[in-house]
């Protein structure tokens, strides 16, 4: 696969993942996994950042529109993944702009952990 194909695949599991069930999420991460969620955190391990998320409310996606941009990481087995976007929150009707970043590292063929995760709102 390529990186934008690995790029792909992982943003469209993931966001689904994050709508349907948000502890699905947990998947996605190890131990030593980071995620800053609007300048918070930063949460380490699947259960702190599952629990971030879960706090703030099912999370929808909007396919329409959104930008994936894929670059190799400082290593052969890692990728950088920047998404911009829109979303909506549980119990919010309003669509919110987002931009979000993830460095994917590989632990074996085709198999990525999110290592690095920054996510903001963007406020116009």
């Amino acid at each position: 696969m390529s990186a934008n194909e690995i790029a792909q695949s992982f943003i469209q599991q993931y966001y689904t993942a994050l709508a349907t069930n948000p502890t699905d999420i947990a998947q996605f991460y190890a131990p030593q996994s980071t995620m800053s969620f609007e300048g918070q955190g930063p949460f380490t391990g699947p259960q702190e950042i599952v629990k971030k998320f879960v706090e703030v409310g099912q999370i929808m996606h909007e396919g329409e529109g959104m930008t994936i941009d894929v670059m190799p990481g400082a290593t052969e087995n890692a990728l950088l993944i920047f998404v911009v976007g829109r979303l909506k929150i549980s119990g919010n009707d309003n669509q919110l702009l987002f931009s979000e970043m993830f460095q994917l590292v590989a632990v074996g063929p085709g198999q990525f952990y999110v290592h690095n995760q920054i996510r903001r709102l963007v406020y116009a």
